[in-house]
């Protein structure tokens, strides 16, 4: 199958209604269950010892603005996009890394594999496809 501009435009919608769905999934799971004991048996982290709940906080609101910025950038073809999103994708696997151990409920672990495969697919068709050449016109 090649990727044409409509093609990649819906890949990129897809990953951002992905996004949209996980988070209130999320946050509504962790309130009708009830995993206090577990938690506290996690390893919390390196960011937790570092940094107070505000300060990660923050961090993650800088993270989600970066990430729609470089999606529309994507979406139109501006250059801009693709160094964007890849400091974005690197620097929120690396947070995610130091936040220590996390619980993932049924339907939000589906969906966040399948945002992870789309991450790296529109990772691989920015930079090691033909496919690039569509944001090298648009300098």
């Amino acid at each position: 199958m090649e990727i044409t501009k409509i093609n990649f435009k819906k890949i990129l919608l897809l990953n951002i209604i992905l996004v949209f769905i996980y988070v209130p999934v999320e946050l509504i799971s962790s309130i009708f269950t009830n995993y206090d004991i577990l938690e506290d048996k996690l390893h919390k982290g390196y960011l937790l010892n570092i940094l107070n709940d505000d300060i990660q906080a923050i961090i993650l609101l800088v993270f989600f603005v970066t990430y729609i910025v470089s999606m529309v950038s994507l979406y139109f073809f501006k250059p801009i996009g693709r160094p964007l999103y890849l400091f974005n994708l690197v620097a929120i696997y690396v947070f995610l890394m130091l936040t220590g151990d996390q619980i993932y409920y049924g339907l939000t672990i589906a969906i966040n594999d399948f945002t992870v495969f789309l991450d790296f697919f529109i990772l691989y068709l920015i930079y090691l496809t033909p496919f690039k050449k569509e944001f090298e016109k648009n300098t």
